[in-house]
């Protein structure tokens, strides 16, 4: 497989910046807002900002770790992860201090906040996941074949176990599927085989189509962004809520 150009990864590291330019503004309306409030006293408004600096600062952190894989500097690999995941934690201390406001303005600025700070996670794994695919580190299998009739689905982001399918034996014409938002079965016709080396090539946005339109499920494989072609579990789901437009 055939490494990425330099030329796609620095378009994608810029579309993230300007993800975070974007953040960055949000942030200053919530400090401006925080600062209109006098009810605030010094200790809590001051352990709010800082919550709000390092949601974005570990999220510049993380593209900095992409921009350093990119660049072929490996051994910072699990960085992407324990930096994504500092500013979620960041993010949702921010969140929930908004909504202790309980007013209209309060909660337009948290829906904005979380609207940036998703784009910005989404594009950040996506980019991430884009260099694996590309051969150019050592990644986990976005499929693990537990056995012939078993498939587990990992999350781009953490690694866990995101969605699992299981497919019935020539006697058992059933596919049972556990994603974010179904534990369902689903008859089939019998003929399973496509589904198996799809899994196996680990091609989900076919499974997906097939899910979707084969066996009518409206969200399809729910646990895969067939926008960014990642894989997401339920603690991640929300980072790609907001489904930005990948260029190349």
């Amino acid at each position: 497989m055939s490494k990425e150009s330099p030329g796609k990864t620095s378009q994608a590291l810029k579309g993230i910046e300007e993800s975070i330019a974007n953040l960055v503004e949000v942030r200053e309306t919530v400090c401006e807002f925080y600062e209109t409030h006098s009810c605030l006293d010094d200790f809590k408004k001051g352990v709010w900002d800082k919550s709000l600096k390092q949601l974005v600062s570990n999220t510049i952190a993380a593209t900095e770790m992409v921009r350093a894989i990119s660049k072929g500097k490996y051994e910072v690999l699990d960085s992407v992860e324990k930096f994504l995941n500092r500013s979620d934690s960041c993010a949702q201390q921010v969140y929930a201090a908004l909504k202790t406001f309980e007013d209209r303005e309060a909660e337009k600025l948290q829906k904005q906040l979380e609207k940036a700070h998703n784009r910005c996670a989404s594009l950040i794994v996506a980019a991430f996941n884009r260099l694996g695919k590309q051969g150019l580190f050592q990644r986990q299998s976005a499929v693990v074949a537990v056995s012939n009739d078993e498939f587990h689905l990992n999350c781009s982001v953490c690694n866990d176990i995101a969605a699992v399918i299981k497919i019935g034996n020539n006697k058992q014409h059933q596919i049972f599927y556990k994603g974010l938002t179904l534990d369902t079965e689903l008859p089939t016709n019998g003929e399973t085989n496509n589904l198996r080396e799809w899994l196996k090539a680990e091609n989900l946005a076919m499974v997906h189509q097939y899910l979707e339109e084969e066996q009518n499920l409206d969200f399809g494989l729910d646990a895969y962004d067939p926008v960014l072609c990642i894989v997401v579990c339920e603690r991640h789901a929300r980072w790609v809520a907001e489904k930005p437009k990948i260029a190349g």
